[in-house]
Order: C-alpha cells, then sequence, then structure tokens
C-alpha cells in the first residue's frame, strides 16, 4: 500500500468523523428542538429525521474501531431521511403536478442531514476498505495490494 493511499485513507476518516460529530450534534439539535410538539408531527417523522442523524457518530466509531459489520446499518439509515422528506412533502400535495415529481431532487437539499449522510457513508465504505482491524496489540494492520486478475 502506498503512501498516498494511506493519506487518502486517513483524510477521509478524519472528514467522516467530523461529518458524524456534526451530524450526532445536527440530530440532537432537532430532537431536543422537537421537544413537546410531537403531538403536532407524528413519531415517524421524528424518527426519520432525528434517529439516522443520532446514529451517525456511534456507527463510524464502531465501523471504524471495533467492526466493519456496522457498514450496512451506515448504508441503510443513510437514505431514511431523504424518503422521510419525500413522504411527508407527499402526504401534503393535492394531486399530481411537476414540483411532485422533482420532488426526489429537492428532497436531496431540503433537510441537510439527507446528503451529509450519504457523503458521510462514501467516505467510511472508502477509508475502511484499506485496513484490517486485528483486535491485538497492534490494533489494525494495513492491507496489501492484491495484484490476481479477477476470476
Amino acid at each position: 500500500m502506498t503512501t498516498n493511499e494511506k493519506w487518502m485513507c486517513v483524510v477521509s476518516l478524519i472528514v467522516a468523523g467530523t461529518f458524524s460529530v456534526l451530524l450526532a450534534i445536527f440530530g440532537g439539535y432537532l430532537g431536543f428542538g422537537w421537544g413537546g410538539r410531537l403531538h403536532l408531527a407524528p413519531i415517524a417523522l421524528f424518527l426519520g429525521v432525528c434517529l439516522p442523524s443520532l446514529l451517525a457518530f456511534p456507527l463510524f466509531v464502531t465501523a471504524v474501531g471495533v467492526t466493519k459489520r456496522a457498514l450496512p446499518a451506515i448504508w441503510i439509515l443513510a437514505p431514511i431521511p431523504w424518503i422521510t422528506t419525500i413522504a411527508s412533502a407527499m402526504s401534503y400535495s393535492h394531486g399530481i403536478s411537476w414540483e411532485l415529481l422533482l420532488l426526489p431532487i429537492f428532497a436531496l437539499f431540503m433537510v441537510p442531514a439527507n446528503l451529509f449522510l450519504i457523503i458521510h457513508a462514501v467516505l467510511v465504505q472508502f477509508g475502511t476498505q484499506f485496513y484490517e482491524l486485528t483486535h491485538d496489540s497492534k490494533w489494525v494492520r494495513w492491507k496489501k495490494p492484491n495484484h490476481e486478475p479477477a476470476a
């Protein structure tokens, strides 16, 4: 493994860690801001918007430092706020219009967590592919390049 690949791995994990902390703060802010107003909106909307952001940091720490089996959970949680935004906007629409057809594109940018969760998942997936967790005194081992042809 070259030094450039190691630096790309480290930088992507630093950026993903920063995103995960910011997403957790954003999710906590939304959760506390939602506070006593749960009667105004359904609990599914609350969980669909806040929960994936709140779980970004614990899943990042688990995927990077404990086991890479947390990566599918990061990918599963990434589109949930986007789907929740689309579902809530469709419930308030009347009939089919051009805005409704463009809703999936607009919904990606409506809530900042929608796009950041997807970027976070990509960065964690990219950063964790270069090393193996050994769970011994060395903790981590850089992967050796595999130059075998694909079968």
